[in-house]
């Protein structure tokens, strides 16, 4: 993830086809910011950790589409990818597809101008929002000490876009 991050990145956002992938996810509630985001991480990770489910590493966050749209991008989600889905009413599916992708690089705190940023590309090349935004660190304080040069890969699910008759 690392070698990713500090390897050639992208200046913009673009249009990718993305995988269906599987994620164990604890929802957010819109709190006191990073004391409540703490507190569920942990709890997170101890449901894991109770019900035996094996999770890859990077901490990914779960944006809802409509939460997205209306241009309030506090997290819905904590999670972490599966190798294999589960069976479970924490499971939340990836659908496979095309998503507008762009690799933030800053603080979590500037990362509301760069799904600005998105929700602009996405509407001006035709396309419509139809799924979640989902956003994974590939550079983070594990192992970077300048929150300025985190670098955090976020993937919104895209559909072509409604045309409107006046």
């Amino acid at each position: 993830m690392t070698e990713q991050a500090n390897g050639e990145l992208h200046d913009g956002p673009s249009i990718e086809e993305c995988e269906e992938e599987y994620f164990i996810a604890t929802p957010l509630e819109q709190g006191d910011g990073d004391k409540e985001f703490a507190h569920k991480l942990s709890e997170h990770r101890d449901y894991c950790e109770n019900h035996f489910i094996d999770y890859e590493f990077p901490i990914w966050t779960i944006l809802c589409k409509d939460r997205f749209e209306s241009g309030d991008y506090y997290t819905d989600y904590i999670a972490n990818k599966l190798k294999a889905p589960i069976l479970g009413e924490r499971m939340i599916t990836k659908p496979q597809g095309l998503y507008a992708v762009m690799n933030h690089r800053g603080s979590y705190e500037t990362m509301s101008e760069t799904y600005s940023i998105i929700r602009k590309y996405i509407e001006s090349n035709g396309k419509a929002v139809c799924g979640n935004a989902y956003a994974v660190e590939l550079l983070s304080y594990f192992a970077e000490k300048n929150p300025d040069d985190y670098v955090i890969r976020i993937s919104v699910e895209v559909c072509k876009g409604r045309k409107f008759l006046l």
